[in-house]
């Protein structure tokens, strides 16, 4: 006798076909989405000529001199309750504008600097004695001039032991260049 076998093989359900084809696309749509797409990288290049950089130039002057001594007799036998003046000019040269100010410093026995802006006057300067705070003088333009008022007073209060003293006094005059 002889056996007849058969051998039953089975065939792929299309389902797993299908089910593995849209895992694999999966797979590639989720990597070129996260790795991107192919790009391509542009790129150019243009010199630029070299420009030219310029500072700003600023000095100031105090009756056209860098450095100036005030007349001391202008200030000399001072009695308590006296005032006197002195008008100093003040000049940039340069190319910038600046912002003017002026600070200083006086010896004891009494005596009280102030220094304003314009011209003197018979009326008082009005404020502080002048001192280390520095005092704003206005704006000046480039290669422009102005007059301040230096005064020197004696107050009517001024103790006896001012009789016949001297009293020392130097004034820092500062342009600072103005932004923009």
């Amino acid at each position: 006798m002889s056996a007849n076998t058969t051998r039953v093989t089975r065939r792929p359900a299309a389902w797993a076909l299908h089910a593995c084809a849209a895992a694999l696309a999966g797979v590639v749509l989720l990597t070129v989405s996260t790795f991107g797409g192919s790009y391509a990288s542009w790129s150019a290049a243009a010199p630029a000529a070299a420009g030219i950089i310029t500072s700003g130039s600023l000095t100031l002057k105090v009756n056209s001199q860098t450095s100036v001594a005030l007349p001391a007799a202008g200030f000399q036998g001072m009695l308590p309750g006296d005032r006197r003046t002195q008008n100093v000019t003040l000049s940039t040269t340069g190319n910038v504008a600046s912002t003017l100010t002026v600070t200083g410093t006086v010896g004891g026995n009494g005596h009280q600097v102030r220094v304003a802006s314009g011209a003197c006057t018979t009326t008082a300067i009005s404020g502080s004695a002048l001192g280390a705070t520095p005092v704003n003088l206005g704006t000046l333009a480039p290669t422009d001039t102005t007059t301040v008022c230096v005064e020197v007073m004696l107050p009517a209060s001024a103790p006896a032991a001012a009789q016949g003293r001297t009293t020392d006094f130097t004034l820092t005059f500062v342009a600072t260049q103005k932004a923009g």
